[in-house]
């Protein structure tokens, strides 16, 4: 590598041709050629640094003869892709092409087209990224040069992808791995890093993770800061897929800082866009909305429409889950006009499983159905497995609520039959269990709901965090409420009181860090939290009329967001105990209330009221002829009165409230 020092020293034409006598035989193309060499180890080590990097070689260009130019527009442009800014990039290659077609150099022109494929396919372009790529990988198989064949096979691979298909992407991977495993080395790791890319899409998650390792061990051994993050941002995305929500949190936050330092504004804000989607999962909306609201005006900025596309379906999940469904609706027409346009099949089909979703809640079963129909006929194009999977149980859940129980059935046993992840299986149980609940045969129902409680149980042992975990358990807490029904309708009260208490346990279990929060988390996130608080605690007290602002007229909601985002960050740096969340039911029979005590437990599922007595000698349950909402009333009057009994002290009578230990 030519260090940025030597660089700088040229200032005249003297003193390249003395640099090219002493150094480089006086050939100028073999001086370029490792300028170019080391430019391209700076894109994978730091951006910023290979920002600098070219400035020196721009300067020095000017005293470098003009028939070299091409290689100087050649630099210029993949910057210009690393840096996101697609349109400088494509001028300059344009440049570049022009100029080496020119000169009638042939083999400049095939380099230089192996770079385009890749601005095409951030432009979406994808039709003319296929033609420039072909075109050149004609070339290098004609001149038997297979190392540079394998790169454009790598960089049509990764156009396939971006087109969500993985086949046709994975073919022309495994063709250039073929070609570089002979003498390893950088292009191996990044074949190889694309590949597992493809065999994560395709649900391969074992195989994905062990080439995501190989390739970072690589990287960081050869100190590719850039590259080596990257690969750890691949597999936080693994960790979210294996349903270990707070490892994937963490690593998504500590990734994005190194992405920002290192100058990767694209990279870093993609990070940002899964920790949307790992939040959708954890029915964290709110957050999902805040991190979508962020990143869609940096995919604006950039021209980055995939990504763009996504940031509006995943806001219009949680819009769907929050009931916002007016404004969720227009999210997901933003969504399908940017997938239309990209004539991408898998995000199309994700679109009508979300409308599935959305008519379901609104119990329209016929047009949940039609949408789910449409979402299968989707991804079947796209060939993405594990997205597939999550259409074919939106379209079971659609048959089975509009009384196709035959045909939900024979797709169940096909789909168990697959590789399915965690979370899959879970759904895969729970669909399963609510169809027996509805048709009364409560005991198949205890064994799926059993089922997917396991699974439940064994992702929660991976939340570090106790909002995360009760976030996270919302959703769930629906299957042991099933199954404290179904037990009470077999007539079994006190399993069915123990599986509630079980229930509430593991729901409100802590978690204690093992290290202060002070520790860990660096000065400055810390002082940042502290002056935002401040100033926010101002805010709320003198708020100004009809408005929300804080001094100086800034919108109390950007501060909002600004402590929200660094509190999230400040998670990475817990270390807590693993704690193993399974719990017996013999567990919750060793409390015993005294003869002059009891302890009253209401249980509300769906329409279901009722409350749980356990008495000294007993454990009752009692259905209400109330509905919830008056349930709800009737709770707060006696949370009045027992406030009254606590604070009026010359009460002549007083409860005698026992507290929880």
């Amino acid at each position: 590598m030519i260090d940025i020092k030597i660089i700088k020293q040229i200032t005249s034409r003297d003193d390249l041709k003395q640099l090219l006598h002493l150094e480089y035989s006086n050939d100028c193309k073999l001086f370029i050629a490792e300028i170019s060499r080391s430019l391209n180890s700076l894109y994978r080590v730091s951006i910023t640094d290979a920002d600098n990097y070219l400035q020196a070689v721009i300067d020095c260009f000017k005293f470098i003869p003009k028939e070299y130019q091409d290689k100087l527009f050649a630099m210029r442009a993949r910057l210009a892709l690393w840096n996101a800014d697609y349109t400088t990039s494509l001028k300059f290659y344009k440049k570049a092409l022009s100029h080496a077609t020119a000169q009638r150099d042939f083999h400049a022109a095939a380099m230089i087209r192996k770079g385009m494929i890749e601005v095409y396919r951030y432009l979406s372009k994808y039709d003319k990224g296929l033609k420039v790529g072909k075109e050149a990988l004609r070339y290098f198989k004609r001149k038997k040069l297979s190392s540079q064949a394998g790169q454009v096979m790598t960089n049509i691979g990764n156009m396939y992808h971006r087109m969500d298909k993985n086949r046709l992407a994975l073919l022309y991977y495994d063709n250039a791995k073929e070609i570089f495993t002979k003498d390893g080395g950088i292009a191996c790791a990044i074949v190889d890093f694309n590949r597992a890319n493809i065999y994560t899409n395709m649900n391969q998650l074992v195989q994905a993770k062990k080439l995501y390792l190989e390739a970072g061990q690589f990287y960081k051994n050869a100190n590719m800061e850039l590259a080596y993050q990257q690969t750890e941002y691949s597999i936080a995305y693994l960790l979210f897929l294996e349903s270990k929500y707070s490892d994937a949190l963490n690593l998504f936050e500590k990734v994005y800082d190194s992405l920002e330092i290192l100058g990767d504004k694209t990279t870093a804000a993609i990070t940002q866009l899964d920790l949307a989607e790992l939040n959708l999962q954890l029915n964290q909306y709110g957050s999902a909305i805040m991190f979508a609201e962020i990143i869609i005006p940096i995919f604006k900025k950039y021209k980055m429409p995939y990504e763009e596309g996504k940031a509006y379906y995943f806001a219009a999940i949680a819009k769907i889950e929050l009931g916002d469904i007016e404004q969720a609706k227009k999210l997901l027409k933003a969504s399908q006009k940017i997938f239309k346009k990209e004539n991408n099949n898998l995000w199309l089909g994700m679109i009508q499983s979300a409308y599935s979703s959305l008519y379901i809640g609104q119990k329209k079963y016929t047009k949940a159905l039609e949408a789910s129909d449409l979402a299968l006929k989707y991804y079947k194009k796209s060939k993405d497995i594990r997205r597939e999977h999550d259409a074919e149980l939106s379209h079971i859940q659609a048959l089975f609520l509009s009384k196709n129980e035959k045909r939900a059935f024979a797709k169940l046993k096909r789909l168990k039959q697959s590789e399915i992840t965690l979370e899959q299986q879970r759904k895969v149980h729970g669909l399963v269990g609510e169809y027996y609940f509805s048709k009364k045969k409560f005991t198949i129902a205890i064994t799926e709901f059993k089922k997917a409680i396991l699974i439940v149980e064994k992702m929660m042992q991976s939340l570090h965090y106790d909002e995360i975990k009760f976030f996270f358990a919302a959703d769930k807490f629906k299957m042991y409420s099933r199954l404290v029904e179904c037990s009470l309708q077999l007539g079994d009260v006190e399993k069915s009181y123990l599986q509630q208490m079980k229930a509430l346990s593991l729901l409100n279990a802590q978690f204690v860090s093992t290290k202060s929060l002070e520790g860990n988390v660096p000065d400055k996130i810390l002082s940042q939290i502290k002056s935002l608080r401040q100033t926010l605690s101002v805010a709320y007290k003198y708020p100004q009329k009809g408005k929300r602002v804080v001094t100086g007229s800034a919108d109390i909601l950007k501060h909002e967001k600004q402590l929200w985002h660094l509190e999230q960050k400040s998670r990475a740096y817990f270390e807590v105990e693993q704690q193993n969340v399974k719990h017996k039911l013999a567990d919750f029979k060793s409390y015993r209330p005294s003869v002059d005590e009891a302890v009253i437990h209401y249980f509300i599922s769906g329409e279901t009221v009722g409350v749980f007595i356990q008495s000294a000698n007993e454990i009752k349950y009692i259905d209400l002829e109330i509905t919830v909402d008056e349930l709800k009333a009737l709770i707060r009057k006696i949370q009045f009165l027992f406030e009254q009994s606590i604070h009026k002290t010359n009460m002549t009578t007083s409860l005698d409230i026992k507290m929880p230990i």
